[in-house]
C-alpha cells in the first residue's frame, strides 16, 4: 500500500503526547582509506570515558531547518568562502525554469517565506541534482529556490560566520527531508527512511547499533535534549522517547544551566516545528533570535572557557546551492525506501548547508574546506569520548578537530553580537501581507 508521508507538524498529534508534557512530568568522505583511519583511531584498549579533547566539557548541537549554504551564507563577507559567484558586488548564479530561461540569483525581499513552493523531497533534490549540474532548482522548487539573504537580513548568523569557522564544505547526510537527515545525526543511518513521514517513525524502533544517546548512556557522558515541542529522541518513536526521559528537559531550563555553568556533556536543542525553527512558511528573523539566544547563552555562561557550539541546518530545504553533493558510503547496507534510487544508495550526501562552530578554542580566521557531512557530529564525539562507531558513515567521516586550536583559547573574550532585527524584518512580512507561520497552527 503506497502510504503519503505525514509531515512533521502533524507529528504531536499522530504520537498522541506532547513531548514538553512528558518532561514536565574530503572531497567525499567515502572510502578504505577514510574508514580505516576512523576505525584505527578508536583504541578499545582505552576506557570508554577517556576524554581526548578535555578543553570541552559541554559541546552543544543546534540544528535549525530547511536552508542550504547559498541560501543563509552565499553572500558572506569573509575571504575564500566558496559562496554565490559575485559581480560588482551581486550574485550570479542561474537556473533555468521550465521554458529554459534562465532566473538568477535574487534578495528575497522579506524574511518570510510564505506562499513559497519549495521542496526538498527524494525525487526533487535528486532532480536538483541531475548528476552534478546543479541546474534543476527552479523547475522543482520554484524561482523562490533562488532567492538568498544577506547580512541586513541575518546580522546574527553573518557575525558568527563571520568571527567563528565556518565550514562551506558541510554536507547534509542524504538527498532528502528533515527526518532521514537528523536520523544520521544522531545515529549514523536513516534505514531507509527518505522521507518525514511521522508514522513510520511512531513505528520505528532504534538501529540495532544504537543511537548517539544509547552510546553516551553506556560510556556515562551526561547529555540533554531541550526541546520546544518534540525532542530528537522522538526520532525512534514514543516507547524510545519516554525511556529518554530522565534526559529531556524543555527549552528553559536550558538557559538555566547555560547561566549556572551546568550544562551535560552534550547537549541537543530542538527548535519546535511551527515557528523556531526558519522551516517553510516561518519567518527566518524569528529562527535567527533563537541563534541569538542559544549563541549569547554559551558566550555568557561562567562554562564559556569549556563550551563549544555546533550551528548547523538539517538540510537544504529546497534552496539552490552551487556546489554538488559528494561521494560517501553507504551506512550499513540498508537501501533508501524510493523507487527510484537515482544511483544513489544513501551514497550521495545531500547539499551544502551552513555550519558554524561557536568556542573560545575555535580556530581563529578560520575558514574549514574540510568535507563533512552530519555524521561529522558523530564522528567528533567518537574521538572525543572514545566510542566506537556505529556505521560506515561515521567511521568515514571527517571529525571536525581541525575546527579546533588547543595551543590557546583564541576567543577567551567571546566577541560581541549584534541583535537580530525581528521587530523590523517581521513589521516587513505584514506589510507584503505574510504571516511567517501557518495560521491555526499552535
Amino acid at each position: 500500500m503506497n502510504r503519503q508521508p505525514v509531515d512533521r507538524r502533524s507529528f504531536m498529534k499522530l504520537a498522541g503526547l506532547s513531548a514538553l508534557g512528558l518532561a514536565a512530568q574530503r572531497p567525499g568522505v567515502a572510502g578504505t582509506a577514510g574508514l580505516l583511519r576512523r576505525l584505527r583511531s578508536y583504541v578499545p584498549v582505552l576506557p570508554p570515558t577517556v576524554d581526548r579533547m578535555p578543553q570541552i566539557k559541554h559541546f552543544v548541537v543546534l540544528m535549525m531547518e530547511n536552508h542550504s549554504f547559498d541560501n543563509i551564507l552565499g553572500t558572506l563577507q569573509r575571504p575564500d568562502v566558496d559562496g554565490l559567484t559575485l559581480s560588482g558586488g551581486v550574485p550570479i548564479n542561474t537556473n533555468p525554469d521550465a521554458s529554459g530561461t534562465p532566473v538568477r540569483s535574487f534578495h528575497l525581499p522579506t524574511m518570510c517565506q510564505d506562499g513559497f513552493h519549495v521542496t526538498q523531497s527524494w525525487d526533487a533534490s535528486h532532480h536538483q541534482y541531475n548528476g552534478g549540474a546543479m541546474d534543476d532548482f527552479v523547475v522543482t522548487s520554484g524561482r523562490e529556490a533562488m532567492g538568498y539573504y544577506t547580512e541586513t537580513d541575518l546580522p546574527v548568523t553573518h557575525a558568527l560566520a563571520k568571527a567563528f569557522p565556518v565550514c562551506d564544505r558541510w554536507f547534509c547526510s542524504t538527498l532528502c527531508q528533515t527526518f532521514p537527515n537528523r536520523l544520521f545525526l544522531l545515529a549514523g543511518t536513516a534505514e531507509g527512511s527518505i522521507s518525514t513521514d511521522v508514522q513510520e517513525r511512531a513505528m520505528a524502533h532504534a538501529p540495532k547499533n544504537g543511537t548517539i544517546f544509547s552510546r553516551f548512556n553506556a560510556a556515562g557522558v551526561s547529555w540533554r535534549n531541550y526541546l520546544f515541542d518534540l525532542g530528537d529522541s522522538m526520532l525512534w518513536g514514543p516507547q524510545y522517547f519516554a525511556v529518554q526521559q530522565g534526559h529531556v528537559f524543555p527549552i528553559p531550563q536550558f538557559f538555566a544551566d547555560a547561566a549556572t555553568g551546568t550544562l551535560p556533556s552534550f547537549s541537543i536543542i530542538s527548535p519546535d516545528a511551527f515557528i523556531t525553527s526558519e522551516e517553510n512558511p516561518q519567518n527566518v528573523s524569528i529562527g535567527e533570535t533563537l541563534v541569538w539566544s542559544v549563541a549569547t547563552a554559551v558566550m555568557n555562561s561562567p562554562a564559556w572557557r569549556s563550551t563549544a557550539l555546533l550551528i548547523t541546518y538539517d538540510e537544504h530545504g529546497g534552496y539552490y546551492d552551487h556546489v554538488p553533493p559528494v561521494a560517501v558510503p553507504n551506512p550499513d547496507g540498508i537501501a533508501p525506501r524510493a523507487s527510484n534510487l537515482y544511483g544513489d544508495n544513501y551514497t550521495l550526501s545531500g547539499f551544502r548547508v551552513p555550519a558554524i562552530l561557536v568556542s573560545p578554542w575555535a580556530r581563529r580566521n578560520y575558514v574549514s574546506h574540510t568535507v563533512y557531512d552530519h555524521t561529522s557530529m558523530l564522528a567528533y564525539c567518537e574521538r572525543k569520548w572514545n566510542l566506537a562507531p556505529m556505521t560506515a558513515r561515521d567511521a568515514a567521516a571527517n571529525d571536525m578537530f581541525d575546527l579546533f586550536d588547543l595551543s590557546a583559547p583564541a576567543f577567551a573574550t567571546p566577541p560581541a553580537l549584534p541583535r537580530p532585527n525581528v521587530v523590523a524584518k517581521t513589521l516587513e512580512c505584514l506589510k507584503a501581507g505574510q504571516l511567517g507561520y501557518e495560521p491555526g497552527l499552535p
